[in-house]
């Protein structure tokens, strides 16, 4: 029995690590699973990985079927997902979240493999491995998927992990993947190729080889597959040349350049704006990572057969706090620092057992400070993997989508409208050609929301992509709700409008419905729900939130009416005035701004917001909100029937009220 005991007792310790490796990795599963890769919404960037991906599997090459400035990895694995998926019957959205999902999960296991460069000591590393489980974003963009984010550090990671090991050919291969997803990736691959050049061997230009040689493979392989589909030209204008016109049209926006202040300003509006829910691993992740920074800077000698070169890791690590600072005047590019962030809290751990560790020698009894020891780091380590629990983090805009289950209903209600033959062109947001598995009428599908026109590297520029619209009316255009009053999106609202085509904005930035309801107003207006916030307090102003959908086009600007009621019908406050709509001002902030009805668009969804002035002597009670809507300026109310059919008397709803105590 005791050398059966002993003999587990061996294979345990010498599988330890690749025994974590496969907890941690379980573990992050169960996590990102609960999120819910059913409900989470359907963002304009990721509808167009899983369209490109759609597109391959239609057997049309990215590029040359679409128009993109990101490299393909990310939907060539999707359509991959896709192909696999379908044999379950699973929807091709799930299916490369799924992928993705896992993706998110092994890039947490391999964290812990890598994190090796930094210490040995294992609590240390997986105390780095829970922190990045615990990151909200990380834990959402790989539930929410598909985040070619996460593909490029999965990737850059593993080829941290073998560099390390000193197995240059597959470490170059991985890196080449990450630049594949991503060109920024392109950290990962210049590191491969430095890192065996720096290493001071006789076998160093043989190293640098294997790494330029694995690296290469995947790219030729991908560099076939675009040649013999005519879209290598394409994918070099959309990925290099149409970052170029975006690099020369950001620097003449930004009015002389690059901008330390306009910088730092992004990072706190933009950065803290998606972290701000975990600015305490935030700030541990920082002080660690200074820390890493300054005991490799200061260490004379690093022994020991466990220590393994810590340069590629701190190199990357600062390659992406660069990358992402710099181009925080653009985005949020903030997932790939989270890793690094996450080695910085494992360094943290690491100081405290360090301490925990002269316990002894302070004058504490050997066993007293082992008893103290164990619990102050399991305390930590249940307190990293509880906050993994915590639930999703997403950025204020993604909030305010529907969720995908209500993004589903509006697919089919665009199948109901357009059947078989009806043609579709979408800008910016490809989420109900995604769910519906339709085909956009042409290769243009995003133009940018960040200040640059990717068609302006295609022969014939944009004037050449309207005249074939106009050569083919759609039925149909559906724009991102965050491009409809940019520029060079109004020629083509221009057309729609004079050619008839129906115009509609997309899901974006319509928040999820609140209790519903099911009344229709005259022929084509209906309410399908409200929200309204607690608690209610004489003298305060409530908001009331209604929504409202669009059946067909009216030339009416009709006026909204909401009273407040008690039980007797006397009236305690009103508003009355033409709904508003949610508008994007910039990339971060969001203001309500008045939408008359004679500008919604068929089958759209308008969040309409109401602020109510409660008296300040509004006696304690039940009150309730009568609503409707009339013609300005005769006050004629517009009929309202409910789901039954039947008339509803005096043409106003009254909705369920609130209580003041």
């Amino acid at each position: 029995m005791r050398e059966k005991l002993a003999s587990t007792k061996q294979w345990v310790g010498e599988r330890k690590e690749y025994l974590l490796f496969g907890a941690l990795f379980l573990i992050s599963g169960l996590i990102f699973w609960q999120l819910g890769i059913d409900r989470l919404p359907l963002t304009p960037d990721r509808s167009m990985q899983v369209y490109i991906a759609q597109e391959i599997l239609r057997g049309q090459p990215p590029y040359r079927s679409v128009f993109f400035p990101k490299t393909p990895l990310t939907a060539i694995l999707g359509s991959a997902s896709i192909l696999i998926g379908n044999t379950f019957g699973l929807i091709d959205l799930i299916s490369v979240r799924i992928l993705f999902l896992i993706l998110g999960c092994l890039g947490v296991a391999f964290l812990f493999l890598v994190t090796k460069a930094i210490t040995p000591n294992i609590w240390a590393r997986l105390a780095s491995a829970l922190t990045l489980m615990g990151f909200g974003l990380w834990a959402t963009s790989s539930a929410a998927g598909p985040e070619p984010k996460i593909l490029t550090m999965f990737s850059g990671l593993i080829s941290l992990w073998f560099l390390a090991e000193k197995r240059w050919l597959i470490a170059g291969f991985f890196s080449g993947l990450s630049f594949l997803t991503w060109q920024p990736g392109a950290i990962f691959l210049t590191l491969s190729w430095v890192v065996p050049l720096s290493t001071r061997t006789p076998e160093r230009v043989k190293s640098f080889l294997q790494s330029v040689l694995g690296s290469m493979l995947p790219i030729a392989l991908l560099g076939v597959y675009l040649l013999s589909s005519d879209a290598l030209l394409p994918a070099l204008r959309q990925t290099i040349v149409s970052q170029l016109f975006f690099l020369a049209q950001r620097q003449n926006l930004l009015s002389g350049g690059w901008s330390l202040e306009r910088t730092i300003l992004r990072l706190l509006q933009g950065g803290t704006r998606i972290l701000e829910e975990e600015l305490g691993l935030v700030v541990l992740g920082v002080m660690g990572w200074l820390g890493i920074t300054l005991e490799t800077v200061f260490s004379r000698q690093r022994n020991g057969k466990d220590n393994v070169n810590p340069w590629p890791l701190l190199l990357s690590g600062y390659g992406w706090l660069l990358f992402s600072f710099l181009d925080l005047q653009a985005a949020p590019d903030l997932i790939p620092v989270l890793p690094y962030l996450s080695m910085g809290s494992g360094w943290i751990v690491l100081m405290v057992i360090r301490v925990l560790s002269q316990l002894p020698a302070r004058g504490l009894s050997k066993a007293r400070g082992g008893v103290l020891s164990t619990a102050t780091i399991g305390a930590i380590m249940i307190l990293l993997t509880a906050n993994a629990f915590k639930g999703s983090i997403l950025p204020a805009e993604e909030k305010l989508l529907l969720s995908l289950q209500e993004q589903m209903v509006e697919a089919e209600q665009l199948q109901a409208m357009l059947g078989t033959e009806g043609k579709v062109q979408a800008l910016g947001d490809l989420s109900l050609l995604v769910l519906s598995e339709r085909q956009n009428q042409t290769p243009l599908i995003h133009l940018g929301p960040k200040h640059y026109n990717l068609a302006r590297s295609e022969p014939g520029g944009l004037e050449k992509i309207l005249q074939e619209i106009e050569e083919s009316p759609p039925r149909l255009m559906i724009v991102d709700r965050r491009n409809w009053n940019r520029s060079w999106v109004q020629p083509f609202l221009q057309f729609a409008r004079e050619a008839g085509i129906s115009l509609r904005r997309s899901s974006f930035l319509v928040s999820a419905l609140g209790k519903p309801l099911s009344f229709n107003l005259g022929d084509t207006i209906r309410i399908i729900g409200y929200r309204m916030p607690t608690p209610y307090l004489p003298g305060q102003d409530l908001k009331l939130v209604l929504f409202w959908q669009s059946l067909e086009p009216t030339a009416d600007d009709y006026h909204i009416f909401i009273h407040l009621i008690d039980s007797r019908g006397q009236l305690w406050a009103q508003d009355d005035g033409q709904p508003t709509q949610i508008l994007a001002q910039g990339d971060d902030q969001t203001t309500e701004s008045p939408y008359p009805t004679s500008q919604w668009i068929p089958w759209e969804i308008v969040r309409d917001v109401h602020i109510i002035s409660l008296p300040p002597d509004l006696p304690p009670g039940e009150y309730y909100f009568r609503v409707g809507m009339y013609q300005f300026p005769t006050g004629e109310r517009l009929p309202v029937v409910g789901e039954d059919g039947k008339p509803i008397p005096n043409r106003e709803i009254v909705m369920e009220g609130i209580v003041v105590e």
